[in-house]
């Protein structure tokens, strides 16, 4: 019997590039989850989850936050990306987009392992609990829209908070259930947020306004602006074009208050955005960037795009011994059945790998170590 991990995000694929002969499998038609990259033409290139990472968090260690580089992990597992710096010496990106980071981790394992499987298009539905603590897991092939059922002992759920608690609430009740249920309840808040990739054939861009710099030996493209509705910008053709185009890609994403207020009716069906989202959006490039209108333009929502109050929030060292995440942790280890992702580490790409690094050094008694 296989452990089984359901998404492949960052999380998901991780966990299947260290648990051996494991089962993954995401309703997607493929990996990256919150870290996808998406080309829409030759010279329309971007990330629209996180778009960077930092090379090194901290963690407390007998007391004493230690700096851990998340390239050892890289070079420890044998994955190997392309990476280039961004912003300053410590932000990287892969050369080939964020969802490379994802794909690495399944494809080393796939390529290491026959004894793995990696299967998309499978939506998990309801979970039973039978004897011994097997879990019966219900899914529905996207394709096909037939039911498979499938066991295990050990099951990992690397969704966000409130698609592990639907999951749940349609499952036979059960005590496990129950236990996980009123942990979560209590971490079950995340913001949304909305996604444009604006598309220009040319553009000529104030960088200087904005303390940008492109022309920099590492290029300065991304700019958080706090609670302005255009909150991060991002000049993605700096990242992925090459410089024979005249293109110019900027990704926004939008601030909390902004996302919550339009998400209801931010795009359509192809991904365009509607009228009224349309005109909010030319009146924001006006007045705030003082840029015209987009060649083309592509919407994205993130329903839950970032969990708003982690076990190991962003802005302290992760704190392994704290009352909180031994919780988690202990709740993990006694049910074998793991929600993990986000809502444990936070919202930062370095900040999972190096938390699940360390977590499965020590869990089941070192199990899974190596």
């Amino acid at each position: 019997m296989k452990p089984i991990i359901i998404g492949t995000g960052i999380t998901g694929s991780f966990l299947f590039s260290k648990i051996p002969q494991s089962f993954a499998f995401d309703k997607a038609r493929g990996p990256g989850g919150r870290t996808s990259t998406k080309s829409l033409k030759e010279d329309w290139k971007f990330d629209f989850g996180a778009t960077m990472f930092a090379g090194k968090t901290e963690i407390l260690h007998d007391q004493k936050p230690i700096e851990v580089s998340i390239h050892s992990i890289f070079e420890k597992h044998g994955i190997d990306l392309q990476l280039k710096q961004i912003w300053d010496k410590d932000h990287f990106f892969p050369k080939a987009g964020i969802s490379e980071i994802s794909k690495a981790f399944l494809n080393f394992k796939l390529s290491q392992e026959s004894g793995s499987q990696l299967e998309y298009g499978y939506h998990l539905t309801k979970i039973d609990v039978k004897s011994k603590k097997i879990f019966e897991l219900t899914f529905i092939d996207q394709k096909t829209k037939s039911e498979i059922k499938i066991e295990t002992d050990e099951l990992y759920l690397t969704l966000p908070i409130p698609q592990i608690l639907d999951i749940l609430s349609s499952s036979p009740k059960n005590e496990i259930f129950d236990l996980w249920t009123k942990f979560l309840t209590l971490r079950n808040e995340y913001r949304k947020t909305l996604i444009s990739s604006l598309y220009y054939q040319n553009l000529d861009f104030p960088f200087k306004n904005f303390d940008l710099d492109p022309e920099k030996n590492i290029p300065v493209t991304t700019v958080l602006r706090p609670n302005k509705p255009f909150e991060y910008l991002s000049f993605e053709n700096y990242k992925y074009n090459d410089k024979k185009f005249s293109s110019q890609v900027l990704l926004i994403q939008y601030s909390e208050a902004f996302s919550d207020e339009y998400f209801p009716i931010w795009m359509n069906a192809e991904k365009k955005p509607t009228p009224e989202s349309f005109q909010k959006i030319q009146t924001l490039l006006r007045e705030d960037l003082q840029i015209p209108d987009p060649s083309d333009i592509w919407n994205h929502r993130w329903k839950f795009a970032q969990n708003k109050n982690p076990i190991l929030p962003k802005s302290q060292p992760m704190d392994l011994r704290s009352p909180e995440f031994l919780e988690w942790k202990t709740l993990s280890e006694e049910t074998k059945l793991i929600p993990i992702g986000d809502f444990v580490f936070g919202p930062r790409i370095e900040r999972q790998i190096i938390g699940l690094e360390t977590f499965l050094e020590v869990f089941l008694s070192g199990k899974y170590r190596r």
